[in-house]
């Protein structure tokens, strides 16, 4: 039977067995603040896809460590365990597609040429890099599955098998052609600035023009780079020195506020807790 979750933050589908041979599940999250922690979990005989739309969640699988942003594509390969560890689920908006890669009953996606549906198969098969970029149509493939399963168009099931094919084909031409480091020049250098002065006021206008950029490009292209506003970056980097504060030192909790230049110790608490899921002093005392 069908599983279906539709909430502000979350829309979930679990498919029956037999929908389109293959597709196990699809959701989409978008949380505005951070929530419990992504406990350890697998998919059997399953390719999980995940494609990070904004923010910067981290995953875990028993060899390392995954740190993403908005943009970037996750997988887990079948059988793997994995989960976001002691980090919690950040503010992000996420979409992701289970599919079934073996023990199957029939031709994937019930294509009638069974060596089209092998060939696709085997690519998927093929897929080696859990992490690389990916591309907005990602999001806009998975937002039209998402309506037409809910709409009742009379050609809605072949319609989402267009728009998963059409998913998956990007997938394997985006990992082929995956890199490694995805910023700019100019944005990295913004980044590495925001970090090693996390605890001036930093101003976006003179961020821009350290990159040589009008405000609203740097805008969008530090967003499209990174996966966030460096407004929100900036203040992630802030929450993040102030969690090692709180860990590695005995400073008061309104002195790290006022160190980090925040306006007042409340309205530290409140930012933190939105990042982390918990106030300043809970996370000191649990570290």
């Amino acid at each position: 039977m069908t599983e279906i979750i539709r909430t502000k933050e979350r829309t979930y589908i679990e498919f029956d067995e037999g929908f389109l041979n293959n597709i196990i599940h699809i959701g989409k999250l978008n949380l505005t603040g951070a929530q419990h922690a992504l406990p350890p979990h697998q998919h059997r005989d399953a390719l999980e896809i995940c494609y990070v739309y904004r923010g910067n969640p981290i995953f875990q699988t028993a060899e390392r460590e995954y740190h993403l942003k908005g943009g970037d594509v996750f997988i887990s390969f079948p059988n793997e365990i994995h989960s976001s560890g002691n980090y919690p689920l950040d503010k992000m908006i996420l979409y992701w597609i289970g599919i079934q890669t073996s023990n199957l009953k029939g031709n994937f996606l019930h294509y009638s040429d069974s060596s089209e549906a092998e060939a696709f198969l085997h690519a998927l098969h093929n897929l080696k890099n859990p992490k690389f970029r990916g591309s907005k149509e990602l999001k806009r493939f998975i937002d039209e599955i998402l309506e037409l399963y809910f709409s009742e168009h009379e050609f809605r099931n072949i319609l989402i098998r267009n728009r998963i094919s059409d998913f998956l084909v990007s997938i394997i031409n985006l990992e082929k052609k995956s890199s490694g480091d995805s910023l700019s020049s100019e944005i990295r250098d913004c980044v590495n600035y925001i970090r090693e002065n996390v605890c001036l006021t930093i101003n976006l206008k003179q961020l821009a023009e350290k990159a040589g950029l009008s405000l609203s490009r740097f805008k969008q292209k530090f967003k499209d780079e990174t996966g966030v506003p460096p407004g929100e970056f900036i203040i992630r980097q802030k929450v993040e020195k102030a969690a090692l504060e709180l860990k590695e030192s005995e400073k008061e909790i309104t002195e790290i506020a006022y160190d980090l230049e925040f306006s007042s110790s409340q309205y530290f608490a409140t930012v933190f807790r939105r990042y982390k899921n918990c106030s300043p002093s809970t996370y000191r005392r649990k570290n």
